[in-house]
């Protein structure tokens, strides 16, 4: 039997400049809204490393991580969430998630984060 499952492929890196025109051009979309502050928050993070649910409800502001999240999904960001195990405070070994944007959605989460300032 042979295994009908794609390879992954590589994400391609490309030039800053070149996301940056892109960021601009999203920005001008007409349906682009700017994001909450919270929102912002959460966005800008992600963009930087991968947050646990609580991190982005600590850092972020809020007290209900996975709605944040679920409203960035809503807005067109592509989010996955990864399963991470780490020990609790007892010793055991717990599942946690982690949130990480994917590639494809950093051009429309700079375009956000764009708007956003540009609003004030």
């Amino acid at each position: 039997m042979t295994d009908k499952r794609k390879a992954p492929v590589p994400a391609a890196t490309e030039h800053e400049g070149q996301n940056h025109r892109q960021s601009k051009r999203l920005l001008n979309h007409t349906g682009l809204r700017p994001l909450s502050k919270r929102q912002f928050r959460a966005v800008s993070l992600l963009l930087t490393r991968d947050i646990s649910p609580l991190d982005v409800e600590r850092l972020a502001g809020c007290r209900n991580g996975p709605e944040l999240v679920a409203t960035l999904r809503r807005r067109g960001l592509q989010i996955d969430t990864l399963e991470d195990r780490k020990p609790d405070r007892d010793g055991r070994t717990c599942r946690t998630g982690l949130y990480r944007l994917r590639e494809l959605s950093r051009d429309l989460a700079e375009a956000l984060l764009l708007k956003s300032e540009q609003q004030g």
